[in-house]
C-alpha cells in the first residue's frame, strides 16, 4: 500500500508539471511575485513540489470545474511586456465573463469578529487572507480587465476557519469556502511590482526563504533565516497551545454568561458578571453651541475604521491622500 501511494503521488506531481509546462518566451506572473533567485533555480532544476499541497489544490479545482463547467488552467496572455517578454499566467478556473484563482490553505483566521457558522462566506476582508494571495489575484485582475473592463475575477479559498455556532453557543473550527471578487491593481501598483522585479531583489516577502526548497543552496546573503528550525518548532507548538487555550477560555466565558443570566456575584471580594456601572454620554450638539470647534478638537480622536472614507473625501475634493499621511513601520505583538 505504501508503494502504491508513493506511485500515485509521483503521477500527480508529473501531471501537475505537464499542465503547467512553461514556454520560455513568456514571463509568468508568479515570477514577478516571488523571489527572483527562486525563479532562476526553478528554471535550472525544475519546480520542486510539495505533492500533498498540490493534491488539495488539484482536487478542489477538479470538483469546481466538473460541476461548474469551467475550463481549468487556461493560459492568459497579456498585452504587457517586461524586459522584452510578454507577461502571462494560468487562470485556475475560466468561465463565461469571469475567472477565479483557487487557494487551499490549511487555516485562515477571522480578522476580528467571529463569523456565524456557515458553508460559504462572501467577504474576503473579514478574514486574514495572506497578502500574497490577494496580490496575485489583484495582479491577475489587472491583466484581465485591461483586455475586458467588464471581466470579473474572483479569489476562491477553501480552508478551515474559526466560527461561532449559535445552536451550541460555542466556537469551533469548520471547513468553509471564502469567495469574493477582487479589485485590480492600479497602474501605479503594477509599475511598482515591475520595478521591484527589475531590481532582482530577493525576496519580496520576508517569509519566502523559510519555505523555499532551494534555501540551503541560495547564494544571496540577504536570504537568511530569522529563526532556527528549533525556534520555529517551538513557536508553532506554543501558538497552537495558545489557540486551544483561547478557545477553551471563550467557551468557559460563554458558560459563565449563560449561568449568570444577567446577574452578578461577589467572589474573593470582587464583583463579576453583569456589573452595573455608570456610563456618561454628552450632548455634543449643545456643547458645540458653547465651545467653538477649534477648542473642541482636543476632545476628539479620529476613528481609524473610517480612514478609507476619509481618503475618499480627500479625493472628492481633488487631493491625493498620500499628501496628508505618513507611513511608519512599527512593531506590535499580535496573535
Amino acid at each position: 500500500m505504501l508503494e502504491t501511494i508513493r506511485s500515485i503521488k509521483e503521477k500527480i506531481a508529473e501531471e501537475f508539471r505537464r499542465q503547467f509546462e512553461r514556454d520560455q518566451k513568456y514571463l509568468y506572473l508568479h515570477e514577478l511575485l516571488q523571489c527572483f533567485e527562486k525563479s532562476e533555480k526553478e528554471k535550472e532544476k525544475g519546480v520542486l513540489l510539495d505533492t500533498n499541497e498540490v493534491i488539495d489544490g488539484i482536487l478542489t479545482e477538479e470538483i469546481l470545474s466538473r460541476y461548474g463547467n469551467f475550463e481549468r488552467n487556461k493560459l492568459v496572455i497579456s498585452d504587457l511586456k517586461v524586459e522584452g517578454k510578454t507577461v502571462a499566467f494560468h487562470a485556475d478556473l475560466w468561465g463565461n465573463g469571469f475567472s477565479a484563482e483557487v487557494k487551499t490553505p490549511t487555516f485562515i483566521y477571522p480578522k476580528e469578529k467571529l463569523p456565524v457558522e456557515g458553508e460559504i462566506y462572501e467577504d474576503l476582508s473579514a478574514f486574514d487572507i495572506p497578502k500574497h494571495y490577494i496580490l496575485q489575484a489583484r495582479a491577475q485582475a489587472y491583466i484581465l480587465k485591461r483586455q475586458n473592463p467588464d471581466w470579473k475575477h474572483f479569489l476562491v479559498v477553501k480552508t478551515t476557519t474559526k466560527v461561532f455556532v449559535p445552536v451550541q453557543n460555542r466556537v469551533r473550527f469548520k471547513k468553509v469556502w471564502i469567495v469574493g471578487e477582487v479589485q485590480p491593481l492600479s497602474d501605479q501598483e503594477w509599475n511598482l511590482l515591475v520595478e521591484f522585479y527589475k531590481q532582482k531583489k530577493t525576496p519580496l516577502w520576508s517569509w519566502e526563504c523559510r519555505y523555499c526548497p532551494f534555501k540551503d543552496s541560495c547564494k544571496d546573503g540577504e536570504a537568511e533565516e530569522d529563526f532556527s528550525d528549533k525556534e520555529l518548532v517551538e513557536i508553532k507548538e506554543l501558538y497552537t497551545k495558545y489557540l486551544l487555550l483561547k478557545e477553551a477560555l471563550e467557551n468557559v466565558e460563554r458558560q459563565l454568561k449563560r449561568t449568570l443570566s444577567g446577574r452578578s456575584v461577589f467572589l474573593n471580594s470582587k464583583e463579576i458578571g453583569y456589573v452595573t456601572r455608570l456610563k456618561a454620554s454628552y450632548d455634543w450638539e449643545r456643547i458645540k453651541e458653547i465651545i467653538p470647534p477649534e477648542e473642541l478638537l482636543e476632545f476628539f480622536q479620529p476613528d481609524w475604521r473610517k480612514y478609507p472614507r476619509l481618503e475618499e473625501k480627500l479625493k472628492e475634493k481633488g487631493f491625493k491622500p498620500e499628501e496628508f499621511k505618513t507611513l511608519k513601520e512599527v512593531k506590535v505583538f499580535k496573535l
